[in-house]
């Protein structure tokens, strides 16, 4: 008989409640065991990294900066690039359009005449512009040739570079460069020690030919160890020093000139002026007038030029005694796109029926009429010792629409400002229709409102026997509207003038010219009323070829 049942559960529950007070602080004491022991792995793995991680960085940071300068060397060179292309395209328009007019005159001269007398410097003129386009073009298409791979190849250097840096920065994951693509470089290499081109080495597989601005830019820093930049450097330049077409020394000084017999004949001598309180109209006149224009290329752009003058009254103007005058000397050439002539120069404002003299100071213009020209001078002229001229014109096809704004400082110390609108547009096959609005204001004038209508047709030009140049035009102008006026009428004698005028120039031949100009007019405040018939014979010569003579400083009209 048992005296006692042995309970098996409590024991059980009897000896884990007595081994916790001994568990317990055991385990407390293991945590901080195994955070230490972590702590050295961690850092014995760090320590281990170190070298590999920093070897890492520095050919990041060693590939960031080789990419940050050729992308900075290849961004100069597109802007470069980009500049003289704008150059090369700005002349290629040029001696397209210089071409373009010379065949209209080839054609307009063989439908009047056909003579060969005048088709013979045409047809050499033609000639000369024609070799002018072909460099043109060629200049044109070798910088774009160049410039579109520089446009792709900064496109593609300047994403490398990012993602370098983004690499850098652990925004995104390195990637490795797709192996099997480009030759090795160790061939490359070896090509250029042997003294060849790259160009020269066995062809590549096509399809590494593939989206080459991204490859050149994946494996920049080895191209760069062969010595493919500094090639393609080379290239660049040889491209942008291509010279343009030299200019022969013998013809570096131009001389253009014309010898002139005018005679002026006006009616109302008597008529008194009745506020200067004096004869208002000039006598008649006679005259002999000599002029030599003169232009020395200095360097295929910035040009010398002057005018010699003298003139003979042989009756009428006894001021008039012969001497020689050095009437304009200004330098002209083109700063960019911008056309610069500083001195004294010969200036016409809203064709003359403003302004038609000298003008000394300086004039900027930029623009060659497809479609917009801007204009804008600053200086004096005889009547006004302080002048602001700006000029708009906006040209499509045969329509032309002008705008301007001139403001004079008189002598007498008033203000005379004037503005102008025009419009021209070609009138059946032959004739031209224009309109000038013009708005003066003077205190000292009487100002308003007033217009020039014209009708013309043809161009005046010396080289082509039997050019014939007329046109017709009707003037109301308020005397603040205008201060020195191109025609040969007593404009300028008058208190603002209206009335009409007619002229022609036919060329009898080849540098001789004839011309004829009539002017009736009435004097806007006193009603006074002159008559003016004028005829000159003209005969121009040059010191160079049989071309067309270049633009030239022949302004003040038939005056």
């Amino acid at each position: 008989m048992r005296l006692y049942r042995i309970d098996y559960p409590k024991i059980l529950w009897g000896i884990v409640l007595l081994s916790l007070p001994f568990a317990m602080p055991r385990a407390a004491e293991a945590e901080p065991t195994r955070k230490e022991t972590a702590r050295q792995v961690g850092l014995a793995l760090s320590q281990a990294d170190a070298p590999t991680r920093q070897e890492a960085v520095k050919k990041q940071l060693a590939a960031f900066s080789e990419l940050s300068r050729l992308t900075a060397r290849e961004a100069a060179m597109v802007s470069v690039l980009e500049k003289e292309y704008k150059r090369a395209y700005s002349a290629y328009e040029k001696a397209q359009q210089a071409l373009e007019e010379t065949e209209k005159k080839k054609i307009y001269a063989s439908l009047q005449s056909g003579d060969e007398a005048v088709m013979a410097p045409l047809e050499k003129e033609a000639s000369h512009r024609e070799k002018i386009l072909t460099d043109a073009s060629v200049r044109l298409a070798l910088i774009k040739r160049r410039l579109e791979p520089a446009r792709s190849q900064l496109a593609a250097l300047t994403a490398r570079r990012d993602g370098v840096l983004d690499e850098m920065a652990g925004l995104v994951s390195p990637k490795k460069a797709p192996s099997g693509v480009l030759p090795p470089a160790s061939t490359d290499a070896a090509i250029l020690k042997e003294g060849k081109n790259l160009a020269e080495a066995p062809s590549v597989p096509t399809e590494t030919l593939t989206d080459l601005p991204r490859k050149q830019a994946e494996y920049a820093e080895e191209l760069a160890d062969l010595g493919y930049y500094e090639e393609k450097r080379a290239q660049d330049l040889a491209v942008l020093e291509t010279p343009e077409p030299a200019v022969d020394l013998s013809k570096r000084f131009k001389i253009d000139g014309e010898l002139r017999i005018d005679n002026n004949d006006t009616s109302n001598h008597h008529a008194v002026d009745p506020e200067r309180k004096r004869i208002q109209f000039p006598d008649d006149r006679l005259r002999l007038r000599a002029r030599i224009y003169m232009d020395y290329n200095l360097d295929n752009n910035w040009h010398a030029i002057g005018m010699l003058e003298s003139e003979k009254a042989l009756h009428g103007d006894d001021s008039m005694n012969g001497t020689i005058d050095l009437d304009r000397y200004y330098l002209k050439g083109a700063v960019g796109k911008v056309m610069v002539m500083a001195g004294a120069f010969g200036k016409t404002l809203a064709e003359g029926n403003i302004y038609d003299s000298r003008f000394k100071g300086i004039q900027v213009a930029y623009g060659d009429h497809h479609p917009w020209y801007y204009e804008g001078a600053f200086g004096k002229v005889n009547e006004a010792d302080e002048v602001t001229a700006l000029t708009a014109i906006y040209q499509k096809g045969e329509h032309k629409l002008s705008l301007g704004a001139y403001g004079f400082r008189m002598d007498g110390g008033n203000n005379r400002n004037i503005g102008m609108l025009g419009y021209e547009m070609p009138l059946g096959g032959w004739w031209r229709v224009g309109a000038q609005y013009l708005l003066g204001h003077d205190e000292t004038e009487p100002g308003g409102s007033g217009g020039v209508f014209s009708l013309s047709r043809g161009e005046e030009n010396s080289w082509e026997k039997g050019n014939l140049y007329t046109y017709a035009k009707y003037y109301y102008q308020p005397r603040a509207t205008y201060v020195e006026h191109t025609m040969n009428g007593v404009a300028d004698y008058m208190h603002g003038f209206k009335g009409y005028g007619l002229g022609l120039s036919y060329t009898l031949t080849r540098d001789w010219v004839l011309s004829l100009e009539y002017d009736d007019l009435e004097d806007l405040q006193y009603g006074t009323r002159s008559r003016t018939l004028w005829a000159g014979l003209s005969y121009y010569f040059k010191n160079y070829g049989n071309e067309e003579p270049e633009d030239q400083d022949k302004t003040e009209g038939t005056k």
